[in-house]
Order: structure tokens, then C-alpha cells, then sequence
């Protein structure tokens, strides 16, 4: 701040709390000391001597600064105080807000005015009552702010004005108490104050104090006016002297005129709140308003204020018009005010301005007005002059205009009856000579906008004699039209068109005008003027007019259309005339004779407008039907519109006449309908025909809708387009839609729109829903609507019963379905059904299909799918599939499920046929989720499509579990319609269960299934096992084992607490003992099934055998598997009877054990392919087998767990000799090639699950040839593919430790496995990968590449340090890091700027499947690999990001591994060498350095290392770790100054270390060794200095003086303090002279 700066506001300082007595060393003027007014800036401020509160004190010196903020800012320091303060106000802080309040209400600032009125607010409330002394002071400042032209300081002051004075009565009362302050408030502000008074002219500009000034007047005529408006009559008389002297004060009215628009505005407003107040408005004197609001008003710039000065002469005219006239006291007239007033225009007014204006003239008093044709005339042209001024708004000109026309009638009045006819001439009819024919050299007569009408209606209904001046002229109207006819452009020419197009339009204004005329000469409330012999009638002119039009258009063959087009206007506008007939007559002979023959030329259109006038007459028929004739022979493209304009006018013919227009009339109305689909053109001249000619609906409706109704099938533009004109058909005329439905061609209509509903172009779809909507309504609203109705479920019955491309889909028809249902019109709901016949029919094919006996692993049957047989002799049927490869059983399913579900009433229409139907086509569903393929209910195989059958199969099951819930009596007797149902259709299942068929096969699982499933919602009643134990032994006597079999499992609960199962048991193996298996092999499988369903379901059974019984079995089955010929559904049979025996035969001893791990590898062994085509039973076979392995060494544990006496030596023995051949054959399975995915097919997915499981406990040692399974990573199996992994990734440790003693001993180069390194050499594409491909899990390919490079880094954890250097050197030589590295990033989001967050994952290490979203899996796997990239090989992965391309995503790699990855990679590198510290040797040889002393700061992510020089000196280095390391490289640095060397030598040990770092793949270790070997390097051989003992002196040196008598070495500094201490130059130890030099 400078000195004068500083000297200027310590001066204003003293000024303002300086003494109010003693200025500059004299008493104070009465300038300086006091103030005019509590608002003027010289207001004297208050003494704050009396205030206690210091920050008080500041707060209202503050207020006194010139800078707003600063204000601000005190108002809220005390508005803080106020509030937070419990204490009462203090009297010196009231007077001084009191004093200061007035002039801060008014700042320049809004925020500081806002303000202020908050702490008026706040101080009122804490002051209480004590306010009312001062409110005198400040009232009127206060109610001012209410009127501040800011709304929110307004707001805020009317805020604080309602929270002390709560309710009304308060309020109003507080106008009647202080009307006298408040009166002296707003004379002080009028009277007195100015833009001086109240703003410092040094510190505020000329316009701020304007501003300022305005604003206080603004709200003080404000103030006056809502105080006139509170206060009532008898308080005014008591101060009505006050209020005269401020209201005939010319000073407050001469303030309408200020250069301020608000204060023009406020003043505006309070003249007319006084004119219409009782009171006050005899208070006025109306020569002085007169003369400022009139004389010098109307002159005056009235801009932002016109409308509210407008409205105030208004009311003013109104209260007393003598201010026009007695009371005016101006030297010019009234009239010539008004020029000027009207000249301006509207200066910013609103629309209604110009109607105020025409509105006004009609109150000024006709003595006021001109009664000279001159003067009327430089009104007008002033008038004139302000509605087309450049700045007047363009939409002001049209009702401008209108006012233009009221005043001139106005200003008629009082001119002669010449002088108005001359007026309108020249100054109103121009606007009729410019409306009918606009000229450019009169565009000041233009009236803009689709209303100009409007303002000739004006002209011609002014009450002043227009009808004279109007006729005068209308000859040379007329004859100018006729010119512009006879001179219109020929065809030929280029502007034909535009020609003919301006003729219409002149001759179309010229009829509205002619309209106009005649509708007044035929109104009776109108007075008509006499016609002067001389002046020709408008109505002979008229038809001189449309004669020579017509005659033109004659003359040159219907060409100029334009002329037709004045002919057919003027004759329009003449059909209210009297002489409108005579005038129809003298133009029938063109009628009937030329018309026809010109009509097909370009007028068509205003000749067929010229025709249908003659209509109701009898000559109408004839040129109408010679109009037709000759239009049909046009072939231009004017036939089609032209014949439309003839149809439409007529509804109806005779039978004959009818026929022969239709032969007539089809190539051109059929073509159109074909062109309008074809070019996707408009429908509109269609439709028009459709509804308004009957001649038209009748003979083409059925075609064209037919036509449409083809289009819709189409795959082109055909199909919106048809869409489109249906939809204006229905809004025109749905009764043409309604009766062309229920014709033959019509019920295709519905089903095509509805196809049309699935588009996959969502407009299509809108607009055919729409449509679809539309015609349903109609059908529903009609009377008789059977046939629609039928046809709507024909449409439903046709979709379900027949399958193609276009068919409707499920949710279209159950959405007809419920619309129909919803309708409640239907005799029976059971018509939606589909028909149960054609259900069970449209199974049948599906039904004829090979089974697939993989199924026996999932099935509740289990081994009975083995019986099943496909008759080869019956011949394939194609399935019918829709556009999804549904069939037909799985749309009817579908279908049922949903109907059922929104339309719960139709669930007792059910029949027990269809009921079966439902459930096996839920069977075969659910069958396709689980093996892809194996049933043909479906072709599509799609993640979308799964999902959809999944959800059709939980909704099936839900709905027969709620049917099968509300059976109680299930097995009851009883005859009840719920049971009855479910009850019919599991006898049907049952009856049908019989065979070796497909069809027997599925019933019985769906009988097996619903049974007891009804059995665990219910029970079973014990009473009931006796007729089961009864119905089995007749089942048995039937001898059909699928059957048996069936009843078995069904049945398999009550069965358990019966000994028939048992004893049946029994029977059987006593049976199979005895069998010839060679001979009798299908009879023994048939027992074989039977046998497994008993002891799989029935735990006791096996109990009941006897111990010799059921060893002699055992060896009888193990006896069995020796068999080569044995077929395997009898082996796999076979083994699942040994899973249940075996483990009650553990004390047996024998060969049979071996026999058993024999058949089992040599089973595997033989296995080629899963599935095996040539081997159909291989699947089942394989699982059974696995579980019987399974069985094995579970009893192998246990039997090694028994004490040496108790064990059977015989199985242990067995497995310990065959554990190395089951290893092998569990691998071998492993490797075996998968015919298709395990993803798709479930059995399958369960073998190599279990497979996954049991291979994961076989010892490495037994599992040779482990390289072929990095093939397997590949699989299309999960389970086999993380197998694969699980197995080398746990020999990976044994391998690297052979690797390199081989490396060191015999010096080779070592080199990461070929064909591991092939697994990770194709990448994944991006591009190929999309969400869906994740639904199931992480893709199979990507997974499996993932994997690979997991296994690659196991290489790099477990190697020696050569052997990681040589994976390094061998990584280089591809591009795997560099591919890799690219993938994951545009994976991981870098690609698009948008990176995942891995925040919530451990990127350190990696366990699969734990997160729920395989996206979210991958996302931490290839976060994971990137984190193990940085570790193993980070100069490579920083080589890569150097070199990236693209600079979002370098920067983006760069900020996300600073924030996710390199934390984690720092800490793995402070852990190595925290590790490698703890093997230092703490106790080196006399040749070894010393240890290293490590410490790590991991939050700042550096480490120190220190190495001990003596025993007081060390020397240390830091290394730091950039945030992005290792992206950026480890810098090394010296916290202390350099030892022993030079500091050039010791800056190059510190790059030096820096560089290993760097160069040996950021191993920090490597850069601490290499460092330690310099200092040790360099201290080697040194002793110790002779004076200090130290090697290194107090300067970092070593000892490098050395004397030449008794060789000891000291360091400079310790020899030159010897010298300084001793006085002399002689050696410490051998005290001869020391050459220092």
C-alpha cells in the first residue's frame, strides 16, 4: 500500500468515528457534521464507544469501508453474533444499526442490501419492544426494500418484515402507526434527495450513483403507493395535508418523465392505484397532470414503459376527459401531441400495445381531434410511420395495421364527406390494393403474417364511408386482374408454374375481398350506401372477371390454371349473393360443354371445384360423367388426383354405371396402390377416396386392403408403408377394416400384423402394435362380432398348431390370448388351449428319435435307459421349427405355461391328455439344457436361447408343483376335479410306460417324477403300502421291466418300510446266479435294471442278503466283467451293482480284487473319444466306472487305517500294484479327446468333474508323460482343463530343481517348454469377445491362455537366477509379453480410458473361480498376470509401455499401475530383500565384506543400506521406488557426504548401482551387492591412521599421507592438527622431519 493510499484511508477512517464536533481544528460544517437524510452518505455514524463487544466494534467499522465485500462480510459477522449470542441486545449496538441501517439498505451491492434487511430482521426480534422507539428511524428505509427492483433483497426485507410482524393485523397495524414517518420518508426521498446526496461522486462512477438514486426513488413511489392501498379513508384525513402537499407536488409526477423506465413505471402505477382509490383521487391536480402526463408525456421517450404509461392516460381519460381539453395548458394542441406520441411506435411495448392505442382514441374527446384533412393526415402518417418502423417487431405489424384502420375510422368522424373519401383513398385503400396484388415499390403497405385478412375485414367494415371509395376503385382492381389472366406464362415457359401459382393466389385474395363485400351488402344491421348511376355493380364486375378467366382457360385448353383458379375463387366467394344463381346460369353452358372436355389439363382441380357447384342441379350428372371419361384416357400423372377430385364428389351410382366405372377405374386406383407401396408414397389421396367416395369403397376397398395385407408379409420398404396406410384407414374409416376382416382375404390381416410386432426394427414393431391395438378395438366395440372373434383364436390355434420362419412368437399369442380372456366375451377359455390331439401328434416325431444314453446318469431311472430302442424301420419326419428352432410341443408348452400363469381362471380348463403332453415336453426341454442336442424339441443352442428354456422349465415346474400342492387326497378314491386332472394323467403316463420305445421311456419318467414328487409334498399313507406290494406282484406278472422298473422308483418311499422290495431282491440275485449270462444277456440286463433301481433306492435291501449269498454274488458279477463280450450297458449295469456290494465284501479275500482295478484300466484304457458315437452306452459306462473306483480307495483308506491284524492284505496289495496303471489310465482319460463341450452336455460334465477330482489324489510319481496335458488347457472342459493346470503346476518345483543342476553341471542354456510357450503364442481377440460369451464362466480359450501364462510364471518363481536369466533372454526373442500386454489392457478398459477398479481384489495372488462374475474373474486374472509381468519381467513390460502408440492409453497404463499394481510390486521387492538380508553372514572372514544393515520404509517406499566403515562411520545409500515402479526405474541416492573416495568415484558408485538395477531385471539386491563390492574394493588393504585410528577421517578421506622414514599413512587433517599441536613438522611415531608436501 502506498503512503498516500495509506494516508486516504486512515483520513476517511477518522471521518468516519472520528469526533462529531471538531473537524480539521474548527467546529464541523453543516456540511461535513451532519447529514441531510438517515439515507445520505454524509450521514453522521454512529459512536461505538458504548459497544462492549470488540468484534462488534470491527463489524460496524467495516460497514463503514467502501468495498462491498468487506460490508458483506460485517453483515454476516453480525448476523454470527446475533444468532449465536443468548443475551440481549446492548443499547449502544441498537443505536448504532439504528443509525447505519438506513444508508446500508440502499448499497450498491444486492448482497449487501439483502443482508442488512437480514440483521434488521434478526435485530428486531432480539430487541423486543425496545425497537419501537427507534422504528420511526428506520421504518420507512425498511418498507422501501420491500419495493427493491431485486427480488431477492425484496424478499429478504419482506422476510424480516413477517418474522417480527407475524400475522396480518400486526402488519397492517404497523402501516397505521407510522404513517407519518413513512409519508416524511418518501417527501425526503422526492423532495430532497439526488444521485449526489446519496453516492460519494469521488469513489462511485456517475452511472452507479444514477443507479443508486433511481432505485431509492423507485421504491420510495413504490412505498407510497402501498401505504395509500393499506391505509383506510379516515387515517388519510388525518395527515391529508401531508398527503397533498407530496401528491400536487410537480416534481413527483414530472418523474413519469425520468430517463429510468422503472421510475417511470412506479410512478405509472401510483398515478392509477390514486385514480382508482376514493380517497385519495380528489388529492390530484389535473391541470398540472395534463400538463406533464399529456403535454409533455406524450412527447417524451416512453421506451420500457410505453404499456404502463399507455394504460395511465387511459385511466386518466377515463377519470376526467377535460384533461384533453379544459385542463389543457399547452401552447400546441392535443392533436399535435398525439402525431409525435404515435411516431414513436411501440418502444418495447407488448402486443396488446397498438389495440390501446386505437382504444384510446376512442375516449379522446372529438373537439380534440383533427377536424382539417390535413391534420387527419399527419396522424395517420405518423401512425403509419410507427407500425412500420425498422426496430417495430414484425408480429406488431399485423394488429398495428388493425389499430392503423380503427383510428382512421375514428379520425372520419369528424371530416366532410369528400375529405373522408379522400383519406380512405390515400391512406387506407392502399392496404386493399397491396393485399390483392403486393408490389415492391409499396411494401410499407404490406401486412405480414396468415392474418392480413383480418385487417381488410377491418377495411371493409369501417363504419366511415368506404362502400364509395371501395367502388371507385374496384374497376381498376378488377381490370388489373383480368390483365394479369390474359398475360400469364404459357406451359412452355421456365416460370410457368410460378405464373400461375401468383395468379391463384391474387385472384383467391381478390375473392376474399369480393366475400367481405358481398357479406356486408347482405347483412340488414349494416347501413348500405346508395350506388351512383355511374359506378358499375360489384357483381357485373365480378362475372366480367370469372367470364374472361374461364374464357382464357378455354382458349388455351385448361393450361393456365391459375385462371381457373380466380374463377372457381370468385365464384365461391359470391354463394351468399343474391345474384349467385344468375350467375351459375350464365356459366352452365361451359359447364356442360367445355369442362369436360379441358378437365383432365392442369385446372383440373378449380373446374372439378366449378362442377361440384352445379351438384344438387340435374345437369351435374352428364359433364361429371364426361369428366370421368375423359380423365380415364389421361395417362399423365395428373389422371390419378384428377379423377380423385370427381369421386369424392359423388357416393353413389347405379348398379350398370358401376360396373363399367369399374373396369374404367381399376388400372388407375389399383395402380396407385401398387405405386404408393412400391415408392413408399403417401396414403393420403387413398384414403380420401376410401371415405369419402362410396362409389370407390365399394368397388376397391377389398383390393387395395388386400393389397396392403400382402405388403405386410413383405421383407422390403413394402411392409411400413402398408403398415402406415392401415393405420389412416382405421382413423378415417374402420368400418371398411371391420367388414374386409371378415372376409376370406381379410383373416390373413391379423395374423401378418401381429408377425410384424417382432420386427426387429423397433419402428415397424411400434406401429404394428399400434395397429394390432387399433383392430382389436374395432372388433371388440362391433355388434356382431362372432366371426372376428373366432378368427382372433384362429390366429392363436393356427401359430400353435403349425411352425415356420414367420410364425407368431410365444409372447405374441399369449398377448392375443389375454387380450381375448380379458374381454370376458369368450363362451369357453378353453378355446386358447391347444387342442391336446394335436399336441400328442406333433410329439410323436420327437418321440421316434435315437435316445441318448447318457441320460442314465441323470435320469431317476438310472441303468433303464439302457432298454430303450429306436425302431430304425420307421421313417424320419422333418420337425417344424419356427424362426427360434423351436418345435412345435415346446411353443405349445411354452405357451400353456405363460397363459396359465396371467390367466389363472384358465388352469380349470385343463384335460388330463394335455396335462401329460406339458409334461414331457418339459422332459424333453429340460433334456436339451442338459446335453445339447440329444432331443429335437429344439435346433438353437444359443446362451440367449438357453436362458429362455430355462426359464420357461422353472416356470413349468413351479406351476405343476403348485397343481401337485393342492392335492391332498391324491391317493385317495375320491372324485375331485382338482385330483381328477393330475390323477387321469398319471394312469395315462403309467399305461403308456411300457416297452423299450422312447415314448415308454419318457412316460415312465414323467410318471416317475410327478409321483414322487407328490409323495414329498404329502406323504404316503401306510394303509395304502398294501395295495402298492398288490399292484406290484400283477406288474411283475406282466414282465415288462421299463414298467417295473418305473413303479419301483416311483413308489421307492412306501416301498422302504416294506419287505416286497427286499424279498424281490433276493428273488433276483438268486435269479442272475443261476442265468447263462452269455445266452441270456438281454434277459439278465433286464434283471440287472431291475435289481439297481431296488438296492440304488432301498438302502436295507442289501441287508438282507446273506453273508455267503452275497459273496458268491460278488464273485459271480466280478466273474461277469471278465467277459470281453459282455455288452457294456451289461457292464456298466454290472459295476453299478459292485458300488453297492463291494463295500460289504471288504473282509473277502482273493484275486477278485485285482480282477476289478484290471477291468478298470483296461476299460479307460480302451476309451478313444467322449462321447463315443460307435459306443452309445460309453458314457454311463465311464461314470459308473469312476464311481466304482471311487468305491475302491475309499475302502483301500479305510482298510489302511484298521490295525495290521484287522487289515485285508489282499486289497491294499491290489491297489498298491495297480496304483501306478490307475494312474495312468486316470491320465489317459484325462487327455481323451471330448466330442463336444461339457459346458453343453451335463453327463458329461459330471464324468470329468469326478475325473478332475480323483486324478488331483494320484501321487506325481505315478503320472509320466505329464507334457502332453498342456494340450489340455485347451479342453472344452473346465474341470479338465484346471486339472491340467493343477498337475503341472505342482511338478513345476521338481522340474526347475533338475533344470538347474543340468544347466550348471553340463552348461546349457535353459529354455521354457515348447510347448508351453506355443499355448501362449495365439492371443484371444477383443474384437471376438462379448458379454454373452460370459454367461457360463471365463471363455474356454481364454481361460486356458490365462493358465498357460500362470504355468509360465511358475517357471520364473521356482528357476536359479541363471536359469530365470535364460527364460528372460528366451521371453525377448518373441513377442508373447508384448501380445499379451495389449490384450489386457484393452481388456482391462485402457483401450477405451475407462480402466476397471481392482481395488477389491488381491492382485498378488490368484485363486480360480471365487468371484461370482467370470468378467470380474478375468478382470483379477489379468490384473494378476500384469502384476507377475512387473515382477519377472518388468524391462520387458516397460519396454512395451514406452513404445505404446497411443497416448490415453500410455497415460492411462501409467496412473492405474501407480494406483493398483506397483504398491504391490514394491512390497514384493522389499520382501526379497528382507529375505536376502536375513541370509547375510553375520560373521564374515577377513576376505568377505560385512553385512549390509537394511531398513525399509515401506510407506515411502525406500530403503536405506548401510555399510559400517568402523566402528562409529558408516556409509549409506537409499534406494527409492517411483510411484510407477517399475515402469520407472529405482533411483539410488547418498543421504550422507562420500567416504573414502572422491566424490566423483562415489557419484559412480551410486550410478553404477542404480544401473544394475536397472540391467538385472530390478533386482535390488544385485544393485546392494554391487555397491558393497566398490566400498569394499576400495577400503581392501588400507590401515588405520596413526593419530584418529580410523580409517576414514572427519573429511571422508582415507589415510593418504605417509611418511617416508617408518611408512605409516595419516590422514591430512589429523597431521596437520599434529603439526598445529606439537609446534613442529616431525612424525607422530617416528619423530624424523614429515615431508608434508
Amino acid at each position: 500500500m502506498s503512503k498516500r493510499q495509506f494516508k486516504a484511508q486512515a483520513s476517511s477512517s477518522r471521518a468516519a468515528f472520528g469526533s462529531a464536533t471538531l473537524a480539521f481544528g474548527s467546529p464541523a460544517s453543516s456540511t461535513f457534521a451532519t447529514s441531510s437524510s438517515s439515507l445520505s452518505y454524509l450521514n453522521e455514524l454512529p459512536a461505538l464507544s458504548s459497544i462492549s463487544d470488540a468484534h462488534t466494534v470491527v463489524a460496524f467499522k467495516n460497514l463503514s469501508k467502501r468495498d462491498s465485500t468487506t460490508k458483506a462480510k460485517a453483515l454476516e459477522d453480525l448476523q454470527t453474533q446475533l444468532s449465536s449470542s443468548e443475551q440481549e441486545i446492548e443499547d449502544g449496538v441498537l443505536e448504532a444499526w439504528i443509525n447505519i441501517y438506513p444508508r446500508t439498505s440502499i448499497d450498491n451491492s444486492k448482497t449487501v442490501r439483502q443482508l442488512s434487511h437480514n440483521v434488521q430482521g434478526q435485530v428486531c426480534v432480539k430487541s423486543g419492544k425496545r425497537i419501537a422507539k427507534h422504528m420511526p428511524r428506520v421504518v420507512g428505509a425498511w418498507l422501501a426494500g420491500l419495493f427493491d427492483n431485486d427480488k431477492s433483497v425484496s424478499k429478504a426485507a419482506s422476510e424480516a418484515f413477517e418474522q417480527v410482524f407475524a400475522t396480518l393485523d400486526k402488519r397492517l397495524a404497523l402501516w397505521k402507526a407510522y404513517q407519518e414517518p413513512i409519508l416524511a420518508h418518501c417527501q425526503q426521498v422526492l423532495d430532497n434527495e439526488s444521485a449526489k446526496t446519496l453516492s460519494d461522486e469521488r469513489s462511485v462512477s456517475q452511472d452507479e450513483a444514477n443507479a443508486k438514486y433511481y432505485r431509492v426513488v423507485t421504491a420510495a413511489v413504490g412505498l407510497l403507493s402501498s401505504l395509500i392501498s393499506h391505509v383506510k379513508e379516515e387515517e388519510v384525513g388525518k395527515h391529508s395535508e401531508q398527503y397533498i402537499e407530496i401528491l400536487q407536488d410537480k416534481r413527483l409526477w414530472e418523474k413519469s418523465l425520468s430517463e429510468d423506465p422503472a421510475v417511470r413505471r412506479a410512478v405509472h402505477k401510483l398515478l392509477r392505484s390514486l385514480l382508482q382509490s376514493h380517497h385519495t383521487k380528489n388529492t390530484l391536480d389535473l391541470e398540472t397532470l395534463s400538463s406533464v402526463y399529456l403535454y409533455k408525456g406524450l412527447e417524451s421517450d416512453q421506451n420500457g414503459s410505453a404499456s404502463e404509461y399507455l394504460e395511465t392516460v387511459f385511466k386518466l381519460t377515463e377519470f376526467d376527459s377535460s384533461v384533453w381539453t379544459d385542463k389543457w395548458a399547452g401552447k400546441k394542441p392535443a392533436k399535435s401531441r398525439l402525431k409525435h406520441f404515435v411516431k414513436r411506435g411501440s418502444q418495447g411495448s407488448t402486443l396488446a400495445y397498438w389495440s390501446s392505442v386505437s382504444k384510446l382514441f376512442t375516449l379522446i374527446p372529438k373537439k380534440a381531434l383533427p377536424t382539417e384533412l390535413t391534420e387527419a393526415e399527419d396522424i395517420l402518417k405518423s401512425l403509419h410511420g410507427g407500425i412500420t418502423k425498422k426496430d417495430e417487431p414484425r408480429a406488431y405489424i399485423m394488429p398495428g395495421f388493425q389499430a392503423y384502420v380503427q383510428v382512421a375510422d375514428i379520425l372520419c368522424v369528424n371530416l366532410a364527406s369528400e375529405d373522408q373519401t379522400a383519406l380512405l383513398k390515400e391512406h387506407v385503400l392502399p392496404l386493399i390494393l397491396q393485399y390483392i396484388k403486393p408490389v415492391a415499390e409499396h411494401t410499407q403497405w404490406d401486412i405480414p403474417g396468415a392474418r392480413a385478412h383480418q385487417v381488410i375485414q377491418e377495411v371493409v367494415r369501417m363504419k366511415a364511408d368506404i362502400d364509395t371509395a371501395l367502388r371507385q376503385e374496384w374497376s381498376l382492381f378488377s381490370s388489373e386482374l383480368v390483365k394479369d389472366i390474359k398475360v400469364s406464362l404459357p406451359e412452355q415457359s421456365n416460370d410457368y408454374g410460378k405464373s400461375q401459382d401468383e395468379l391463384s393466389k391474387t385472384g383467391e385474395r381478390y375473392a376474399t375481398i369480393l366475400a367481405l363485400i358481398v357479406a356486408k351488402q347482405t347483412d340488414s344491421s349494416l347501413k348500405r350506401e346508395e350506388v351512383e348511376e355511374s359506378d358499375k355493380p360489384i357483381e357485373t364486375i365480378a362475372m366480367e372477371v370469372v367470364t374472361e378467366a374461364l374464357q382464357v382457360c378455354k382458349n388455351r385448353n385448361g393450361k393456365p390454371y391459375g385462371a381457373a383458379n380466380v374463377a372457381s375463387a370468385i365464384i365461391q366467394s359470391c354463394k351468399s349473393a343474391p345474384w349467385y344463381p344468375n350467375m351459375l346460369s350464365n356459366l352452365s353452358e361451359f359447364v356442360a360443354k367445355t369442362l369436360p372436355t379441358i378437365y383432365s389439363s392442369p385446372s383440373f382441380k378449380p373446374l372439378a371445384s366449378i362442377l361440384y357447384m352445379y351438384k344438387s342441379q340435374e345437369m351435374y350428372r352428364a359433364p361429371w360423367l364426361a369428366a370421368i371419361h375423359s380423365t380415364v384416357g389421361d395417362k399423365s400423372n395428373r389422371q390419378f388426383p384428377a379423377l380423385q377430385e370427381l369421386l369424392v364428389q359423388r357416393e353413389d351410382l347405379d348398379q350398370p354405371q358401376m360396373e363399367i366405372l369399374l373396369s374404367e377405374l381399376a388400372p388407375a386406383i389399383l395402380g396407385k396402390t401398387d405405386e404408393v407401396l412400391r415408392n413408399s408414397g403417401s396414403w393420403d389421396a387413398l384414403v380420401e377416396l376410401l371415405s369419402k367416395s362410396g362409389i370407390v369403397s365399394t368397388l376397391f376397398a377389398t383390393p387395395i386392403l388386400g393389397a396392403m395385407t400382402h405388403a405386410l408379409t413383405s421383407a422390403t420398404s413394402e411392409a411400413p408403408t402398408a403398415l402406415a396406410g392401415l393405420q389412416c384407414l382405421i382413423r378415417s374409416t374402420p368400418t371398411l377394416i371391420k367388414s374386409f376382416i371378415e372376409t376370406s382375404e381379410g383373416r390373413q390381416l391379423l395374423p401378418n400384423v401381429l408377425a410384424l410386432t417382432e420386427s426387429p426394427d423397433d419402428q415397424i414393431a411400434q406401429s404394428a402394435v399400434d395397429l394390432n391395438t387399433a383392430i382389436h378395438t374395432i372388433v371388440s366395440d362391433a355388434a356382431s362380432t362372432a366371426g372376428s372373434r373366432h378368427s382372433l383364436v384362429d390366429v392363436i390355434q393356427d401359430g400353435l398348431n403349425h411352425a415356420a420362419t414367420n410364425s407368431l412368437s410365444i409372447d405374441t399369442l399369449v398377448s392375443q390370448a389375454q387380450q381375448l380372456a380379458r374381454a370376458r366375451r369368450l363362451h369357453s377359455i378353453a378355446v386358447l388351449l391347444p387342442s391336446a390331439s394335436s399336441w400328442s401328434s406333433a410329439l410323436e416325431p420327437l418321440l421316434q428319435r435315437p435316445f441318448d444314453r447318457s441320460f442314465a446318469i441323470m435320469s431317476p431311472l438310472a441303468g433303464a435307459g439302457h432298454l430303450v430302442r429306436s425302431d430304425p424301420s420307421k421313417p424320419r419326419t422333418k420337425i417344424a421349427r419356427d424362426s427360434a428352432g423351436l418345435s412345435i410341443p415346446l411353443r405349445m408348452a411354452m405357451y400353456t405355461v405363460r397363459l396359465l400363469q396371467s390367466v389363472p381362471e384358465a388352469q380349470a380348463e385343463m384335460r388330463s391328455d394335455t396335462f401329460q403332453s406339458l409334461a414331457i415336453s418339459l422332459q424333453l426341454a429340460n433334456e436339451s439344457l442338459s446335453i445339447a442336442g440329444s432331443t429335437a424339441i429344439r435346433s438353437s443352442y444359443t446362451p440367449e436361447s438357453d436362458a429362455e428354456i430355462a426359464e420357461f422349465v422353472s416356470e413349468c415346474q413351479n406351476l405343476i408343483t403348485n397343481w401337485l400342492g393342492a392335492m391332498n387326497d391324491w391317493e385317495s378314491e375320491k372324485e375331485e376335479p382338482s385330483n381328477e386332472i393330475v390323477k387321469t394323467a398319471l394312469d395315462m403316463l403309467f399305461s403308456q410306460s411300457l416297452g423299450q420305445s422312447p415314448k415308454g421311456f419318457y412316460n415312465a419318467q414323467c410318471y416317475c417324477t410327478i409321483v414322487a414328487e407328490l409323495i414329498e409334498l404329502h406323504g404316503w399313507h401306510a394303509r395304502k403300502t398294501t395295495d402298492l406290494e398288490s399292484k406290484l406282484r400283477e406288474i411283475r406278472k406282466a414282465k415288462d421291466p421299463l414298467q417295473t422298473t418305473t413303479f419301483l422308483t416311483a413308489y421307492r418311499v412306501p416301498f422302504s418300510a416294506s419287505s416286497v422290495a427286499s424279498g424281490y431282491c433276493n428273488e433276483l440275485l438268486a435269479d442272475l446266479d443261476a442265468l447263462n449270462i452269455g445266452e441270456r444277456s438281454e434277459e439278465g440286463l433286464h434283471m440287472l435294471v431291475i435289481l439297481n433301481s431296488i438296492l440304488q433306492n432301498q438302502d436295507a435291501a442289501v441287508e438282507t442278503i446273506a453273508k455267503q449269498r452275497l459273496v458268491r454274488y460278488g464273485r459271480r458279477f466280478v466273474g461277469w466283467l471278465a467277459d470281453d463280450a459282455m455288452q457294456e450297458a451289461m457292464q456298466a449295469e454290472v459295476c453299478r451293482v459292485l458300488c453297492i456290494l463291494l463295500p460289504h465284501m471288504s473282509d473277502l479275500y482273493g484275486d477278485h480284487w485285482s480282477n476289478v482295478l484290471a477291468y478298470l484300466m483296461l476299460l479307460w484304457d480302451q476309451a478313444n473319444e467322449l462321447p463315443d458315437p460307435n459306443r452309445p452306452t460309453l458314457v454311463p459306462l465311464i461314470h459308473v466306472s469312476l464311481k466304482l473306483y471311487t468305491v475302491l480307495r475309499r475302502m483301500v483308506t479305510t482298510e489302511e487305517s484298521k490295525a495290521e491284524d484287522e487289515r485285508n492284505d489282499d486289497i491294499i496289495e491290489a491297489w498298491k500294484e495297480a496304483e501306478p496303471g490307475i494312474g495312468e489310465g486316470l491320465l489317459q482319460l484325462l487327455k481323451l479327446h471330448r466330442a463336444a463341450s461339457d459346458e453343453t452336455h451335463q453327463a458329461l460334465r459330471i464324468i470329468d468333474e469326478m475325473l478332475a477330482r480323483q486324478v488331483s489324489s494320484v501321487p506325481l510319481k505315478h503320472l509320466n508323460n505329464t507334457e502332453e496335458l498342456y494340450a489340455q488347457l485347451y479342453s472344452q472342459s473346465r474341470s479338465i482343463q484346471e486339472a491340467a493346470y493343477l498337475i503341472l503346476h505342482r511338478e513345476v518345483p521338481e522340474k526347475q530343481e533338475q533344470l538347474a543342476l543340468e544347466t550348471i553341471l553340463e552348461k546349457t542354456t535353459a529354455k521354457l517348454p515348447d510347448e508351453l510357450l506355443s499355448l501362449i503364442l495365439e492371443i484371444p481377440s477383443n474384437a471376438d469377445l462379448s458379454e454373452e460369451d460370459f454367461e457360463r464362466g471365463i471363455p474356454l480359450q481364454l481361460r486356458g491362455y490365462m493358465f498357460s501364462w500362470l504355468l509360465l510364471f511358475d517357471h520364473f518363481q521356482h528357476a536359479s537366477y541363471k536359469v530365470k536369466n535364460d527364460y528372460i533372454e528366451g521371453m525377448k526373442e518373441g513377442e508373447y509379453v508384448t501380445k499379451f500386454l495389449d490384450f489386457a489392457f484393452d481388456f482391462l478398459g485402457h483401450g477405451e480410458g475407462r480402466p476397471v477398479d481392482v481395488s477389491k481384489v488381491d492382485i498378488v495372488s490368484y485363486t480360480p473361480d471365487t468371484v461370482d462374475s467370470p468378467i470380474k474373474d478375468t478382470e483379477w486374472l489379468l490384473t494378476h498376470l500384469y502384476y507377475l509381468c512387473l515382477c519377472h519381467l518388468p524391462s520387458i513390460s516397460k519396454t512395451w509401455w514406452i513404445e505404446c502408440k497411443s497416448r490415453p492409453k500410455y497415460q492411462s497404463v501409467e496412473s492405474w499401475t501407480s494406483r493398483f499394481v506397483s504398491p504391490h510390486v514394491m512390497s514384493t521387492m522389499f520382501d526379497v530383500v528382507s529375505k536376502w538380508t536375513a541370509t547375510q553372514d553375520t560373521n564374515p572372514g577377513p576376505d568377505e565384506p560385512p553385512p549390509l544393515v537394511i531398513k525399509v520404509n515401506t510407506r515411502a517406499a525406500e530403503l536405506t543400506a548401510s555399510y559400517p566403515m568402523d566402528d562409529e562411520q558408516s556409509a549409506s545409500i537409499v534406494i527409492t521406488l517411483p510411484p510407477t515402479f517399475p515402469l520407472h526405474q529405482a533411483t539410488v541416492t547418498s543421504p550422507t557426504k562420500r567416504m573414502a573416495v572422491e566424490e566423483k568415484k562415489w557419484t559412480m558408485w551410486l550410478r553404477n548401482a542404480q544401473a544394475v538395477i536397472a540391467f538385472s531385471n530390478n533386482s535390488l539386491v544385485d544393485g546392494l551387492l554391487a555397491w558393497r563390492r566398490n566400498i569394499y574394493g576400495a577400503l581392501k588393504g588400507q590401515t588405520d591412521c596413526a593419530i584418529c585410528y580410523s580409517v576414514v577421517g572427519e573429511d571422508g578421506k582415507l589415510p593418504n599421507k605417509t611418511c617416508r622414514t617408518c611408512k605409516n599413512s595419516f590422514h591430512g587433517n589429523c597431521l596437520f592438527k599434529w603439526f598445529k599441536s606439537s609446534n613442529n613438522t616431525t612424525c607422530p611415531l617416528c619423530r624424523n622431519p614429515f615431508n608434508y608436501g
